[in-house]
């Protein structure tokens, strides 16, 4: 596989090149070890659902940050009670003994209440009690940040959404938290969110999967192409800086017949070289190949980091999609430059 990039500039404009592809032979990949570490300013971000899944078995090393979904609004301005909240606590006390952040996301889909955000941002008092709130729920489990995950205002909502970003990112900031933002990959829906609202977050999390939704729904699941596209809206149209970028992966695919979803880690169950396609018993997901092109072209862009969702739906050893990604971008600790980018080693 042939990576043809230009300049950095030329990139801050199209930013992702298409690459040629043609057929390889999946070479072992090692487990992250401790001789190798993340591109400085690079992230790694993994949601990790409330539902499932167990914090002794995540690899904090190959993450930066973890978004832990979700924590519920409700219309009182209150939240539901947490699922699983020892869960939480045990996930934010191994991220941190890694130096791994870890971010509440506050869920507005249909799920729970698809009523809570709108009244809240309705009304003045409101919001500002639920930024109060916000502020409490991150003290008291010890988290970094918010991240909110909002599906999705709508046009007629973009400016209480925009006021309600902003004073709970001057409250978080002011404790020394992070606060980002997920959005779509779709113009229809991303053109809610203000400017204002883009420079009030830390980061972005692309959703660059299921491919907007489209038809055929998720069909190639979230394509080289497909990610491309959504980059190019953010970072040419609407101008998000490309450090604040981070590209969303899928850990599962999709069935073409019926758009039913599957974990990359039942997928690898019944073919075990999965990993070496983007295609298996009629579900189209990411392999290595397509995931390291994302990953090193994002990175030798100077881009923010990938988003994956979710954690618990890899497999494990060499055949981890997130092992993956942490080998695309990997760099020996001694340098502080990432990949493809020329520079001196740290001195000491």
């Amino acid at each position: 596989m042939k990576f043809f990039l230009t300049s950095i500039k030329a990139i801050s404009l199209g930013f992702f090149l298409l690459f040629s592809a043609c057929a390889t032979q999946i070479a072992y990949i090692p487990i992250v070890s401790h001789q190798f570490r993340l591109p400085h300013h690079f992230k790694m971000v993994g949601y990790f659902p409330s539902w499932s899944g167990h914090p002794q078995l995540v690899d904090y090393r190959a993450l930066t940050d973890i978004c832990w979904a979700f924590a519920s609004p409700c219309e009182s301005a209150t939240y539901e009670p947490l699922t699983h909240p020892n869960r939480l606590k045990s996930l934010v006390h191994l991220a941190h003994s890694h130096h791994v952040k870890v971010l509440v996301s506050l869920d507005g889909g249909a799920s729970f209440d698809p009523h809570a955000f709108p009244t809240i941002m309705a009304y003045p008092e409101l919001t500002q009690a639920f930024i109060n709130n916000t502020l409490g729920l991150v003290a008291e489990y010890h988290l970094d940040g918010v991240d909110l995950d909002w599906e999705f205002p709508a046009p007629s909502q973009a400016d209480e959404f925009a006021t309600f970003v902003h004073g709970l990112s001057q409250k978080l900031h002011a404790e020394g938290k992070i606060l980002s933002l997920a959005v779509s990959a779709s113009p229809d829906t991303d053109a809610v969110f203000k400017d204002s609202v883009l420079q009030d977050v830390d980061f972005v999390n692309i959703m660059a999967y299921d491919d907007g939704w489209g038809e055929p729904y998720g069909w190639p699941q979230s394509s080289y192409q497909f990610a491309r596209q959504a980059l190019e809206y953010w970072l040419k149209t609407r101008h998000l800086p490309p450090s604040k970028a981070i590209l969303g992966v899928p850990f599962y695919g999709r069935r073409f017949s019926d758009h039913h979803a599957r974990t990359f880690a039942a997928i690898l169950r019944r073919d075990s070289r999965a990993t070496a396609s983007d295609t298996s018993n009629g579900y189209s997901y990411n392999g290595f190949d397509t995931l390291r092109a994302k990953a090193v072209n994002l990175a030798r862009a100077q881009g923010g980091g990938l988003m994956i969702w979710q954690l618990n739906q890899d497999a494990k050893g060499s055949n981890s999609l997130l092992n993956a990604l942490f080998d695309a971008v990997k760099v020996p600790k001694r340098f502080r430059q990432n990949p493809g980018i020329s520079g001196q080693s740290e001195k000491g």
